[in-house]
């Protein structure tokens, strides 16, 4: 697994909840940005995880499945609609971190960590960006950040998912919801 989180330059976990409102919101930010980099950015995590090998353990109720999905578990699930121990999903909320857990054993990890750390970056700024807008039209920073958190709440719903990563349902139900289901280098490559 590649265990990953975002800290700032003083030492503060972005993935771990707040002890105020403001740290609340800034958790939540952040946690929902990963949400929409999952979302917008699951073929380019997949490739990155992807190699012959790899291709022969995913969805081989060894590894995850390669649906790319996130396990937040329910209280945040909960919450954002109104951790975790769930081992089928590749990439899991686990108290002040995500695990991204469809690399394989013997892979280096530092493809992967690129992948997400270029897709959580372009994600930021297009949030940012969004957020900036709202501003210019006069709307304020805590208010524009709440309509943008919220709008991609409901954007990345589809890569959200609780259950079991390798039930046939699952698959059916992923491809419901416009989630890629990859397991060949070719073609994850492409």
């Amino acid at each position: 697994h590649n265990n990953w989180s975002l800290c700032t330059d003083t030492g503060i976990n972005l993935f771990a909840p707040g002890k105020n409102p403001k740290g609340n919101m800034l958790f939540l930010t952040f946690l929902v940005n990963v949400l929409m980099m999952v979302h917008k950015n699951q073929d380019l995590l997949r490739a990155s995880i992807m190699s012959a090998g790899n291709s022969h353990r995913l969805g081989a109720n060894e590894a995850p499945p390669a649906i790319l999905s996130i396990f937040l578990g329910s209280q945040l699930s909960a919450t954002l609609d109104t951790t975790d121990r769930n081992r089928t999903s590749p990439f899991a909320f686990t108290g002040n971190r995500f695990e991204f857990r469809a690399a394989g054993s013997s892979a280096n990890c530092a493809a992967a960590m690129i992948a997400i750390n270029a897709a959580m970056a372009n994600q930021l700024n297009e949030f940012k960006a969004s957020v900036d807008k709202l501003m210019e039209e006069g709307i304020g920073k805590d208010e524009a950040i709440f309509r943008i958190l919220k709008e991609n709440i409901i954007a990345s719903e589809p890569i959200r998912f609780e259950g079991d990563g390798y039930s046939e349902e699952w698959k059916q139900e992923a491809a419901r919801r416009g989630l890629t289901n990859i397991c060949h280098v070719p073609e994850a490559l492409m």
